[in-house]
């Protein structure tokens, strides 16, 4: 328990000051607990909800569906990923239009970092699992003294599914068209 002074700051004088004893979990609790409140009326205000009746949404879940099942043929893993989904799809959909705002040459780097990283770690070993290169992915886009935060790392996860989703990383299924190289121009 840690005593806390509430006053003008003059407490020199003794004058307008108390001296709570305030029990610091206590007050982390009533923090916790209106920022979850906030968050919930904003969350319901701003009508989050998944329309999963819509052809465009659905659509994309069959899309993810295939690719999940493409690139990790272990049951868990699917299983797994799928969950990811299900946990951030809303923070891939921000991921999603917060890239959409970023000019061209700053989405190519930003598509460039995620294929090089990708690379980097597909190749160091012939014994690294899709799913690890999931999670190691996930460390580089975490900055380093942020890299136990919740926060930061279910939302590097969500940027990590959203470049999943758009092929940058990762086979593509069979519906998906291949991009075309400078190569391909020649």
């Amino acid at each position: 328990m840690r005593t806390r002074i509430d006053g003008d700051e003059n407490i020199a004088s003794g004058r307008d000051t108390i001296i709570n004893n305030v029990s610091e979990d206590k007050q982390e609790y009533g923090v916790i607990t209106d920022i979850f409140d906030f968050v919930l009326k904003k969350y319901k205000e701003e009508n989050y909800e998944i329309d999963t009746e819509s052809s465009s949404v659905r659509d994309k879940l069959i899309h993810i569906k295939k690719k999940v099942e493409l690139n990790f043929s272990d049951a868990d893993e699917q299983k797994e990923v799928k969950q990811y989904f299900n946990k951030l799809y809303t923070k891939i959909n921000f991921v999603e239009k917060a890239f959409q705002t970023l000019d061209s040459e700053e989405q190519s780097d930003i598509h460039y970092y995620v294929l090089n990283n990708y690379n980097k770690i597909k190749n160091e070993s012939k014994d690294v699992t899709q799913i690890q290169i999931l999670y190691r992915l996930t460390d580089f886009f975490i900055p380093e003294n942020s890299i136990k935060n919740p926060t930061y790392r279910s939302i590097a996860q969500s940027i990590v599914l959203f470049f999943f989703d758009d092929c940058t990383i990762f086979e593509k299924t069979s519906n998906e068209s291949q991009q075309t190289s400078l190569f391909d121009l020649i």
